[in-house]
């Protein structure tokens, strides 16, 4: 768990240390927290934003909304949003139904393909 706050732990690496126990009412594997890691470790930490694998400018812009939405928490000063500002090209509302679709609704939709999930395939989102 300590481990986890400077880079992305393989579930090979908590295998190689231990495998499931069960407290008596569920599994669970040791070193494992019931919170997951923080969304500002995933997009500020080199070794996470390598590990998920988005190109630069997305991960930048989900930064932006992410410190945009917090405007909403803790409201105070205009905050820049570089990411957002240097976008080019398509409506940011095209942006992000594409990225919803292609990394999400596409992504959730492989999962269920591949474990054999009897539930049914997430729709596409359109405009």
């Amino acid at each position: 768990a300590k481990e986890q706050k400077k880079r992305p732990i393989k579930k090979t690496e908590l295998f190689n240390i231990d495998g499931f126990r069960f407290n008596g009412s569920e599994n669970y594997l040791p070193g494992i927290k019931l919170t997951s890691i923080s969304f500002s470790l995933l997009t500020d930490k080199d070794a996470y934003t390598k590990a998920i694998g988005l190109p630069v400018e997305t991960m930048a812009i989900i930064k932006d909304y992410r410190n945009l939405r917090n405007q909403i928490h803790f409201p105070g000063d205009a905050i820049e949003t570089p990411g957002l500002q240097n976008f080019q090209g398509m409506h940011i509302s095209e942006f992000i139904l594409s990225f919803v679709n292609e990394e999400i609704v596409n992504w959730s939709n492989q999962i269920i393909i591949n474990r054999k999930f009897t539930f049914p395939l997430l729709d596409s989102f359109t405009n």
